[in-house]
């Protein structure tokens, strides 16, 4: 399974990001739990093909693009089926690991790029109030 995402920050700054282990927490799923181990080993960085590899399960790839504006994140996982995060969805095997892929991308993105919400940690503090044109009050000044 592949996924990509764009991103308003260097291809240095990213590859950075996902080559040190002590931010596997923020795109690794099963890590964000409080009694999780990060693993020792088993994270490979390769800064001339900017690629970061690792054999922990799910097994799979980032692969690292751009320049000093703006980055391409390939994210390949060498499986196309996940157990869901949550239990109590309904959601098939195919579709939890494509849900968990798009939010380690989201989740990526939103530090890279400081910004609030893509990771399911992180409260949207700098989101807009007004929705699709509208006030959250009654006051249409606001």
């Amino acid at each position: 399974m592949q996924q990509t995402i764009s991103i308003q920050c260097s291809a240095d700054q990213a590859f950075g990001f996902l080559s040190d282990p002590a931010n596997l927490p923020h795109w690794v799923p099963q890590l964000r739990r409080d009694d999780a181990d990060i693993p020792e080993d088993g994270l490979e960085a390769d800064a001339q093909s900017r690629t970061v590899r690792w054999s922990f399960e799910p097994a799979g790839e980032w692969q690292v693009s751009g320049d000093k504006k703006t980055t391409t994140l390939r994210l390949t996982l060498h499986r196309d089926t996940a157990q869901p995060s949550d239990p109590t969805e309904d959601e098939t095997p195919e579709e939890a690991a494509a849900h968990g892929a798009e939010a380690a991308l989201q989740s990526v993105k939103s530090h890279l790029e400081g910004v609030d919400g893509g990771d399911p940690g992180d409260l949207s503090h700098d989101a807009p109030s007004r929705l699709y044109g509208h006030s959250a009050t009654q006051d249409p000044d606001i």
